[in-house]
This record gives structure tokens, C-alpha cells and sequence, in this order.
């Protein structure tokens, strides 16, 4: 498994093989922010997709995001 960052939030991913796909999930909040790439290429843009949608989305409705926590 390996992590990427963007403004704060970490996310894991791994390789589905058999569906050839990328699978992230954001790994230091406690919502469940998940993202979705065929490719390495595409994989940090989706990751970051997924942030600037949920701090979209937090503010439409406004609710305060979730700040990042560290891990350990």
C-alpha cells in the first residue's frame, strides 16, 4: 500500500488487478472519502479531485471539514 498528500489529507491506495483500477481512500479522517483511477497518471489527480470536492461540498452545506489527524 502507498499514501499520497494533498493540503494535509493522506490517502492509501493499492492495485485491483483483476479490474485493472487504482482504489484510494482518504486514511486520516474519519468520513469516507474513496477515489478511483485506471492509471498512475490519473491517480493523484483523482486524490486531489476528491479533496476539492469534499471541502466543495463541506462548505455548500456548511459543515466544517474534518481537519486532518496524524498517523502514526
Amino acid at each position: 500500500m502507498r499514501d499520497l498528500k494533498y493540503k494535509g489529507y493522506i490517502a492509501d491506495f493499492t492495485y485491483d488487478e483483476e479490474r485493472e483500477l487504482f482504489e484510494g481512500s482518504v486514511a486520516n479522517i474519519e468520513s469516507r472519502i474513496i477515489f478511483h483511477a485506471k492509471s498512475v497518471e490519473s491517480l493523484n489527480l483523482a486524490f486531489r479531485d476528491a479533496i476539492n470536492d469534499y471541502l466543495t461540498w463541506c462548505k455548500r452545506i456548511g459543515k466544517e471539514p474534518e481537519k486532518p489527524f496524524s498517523l502514526p
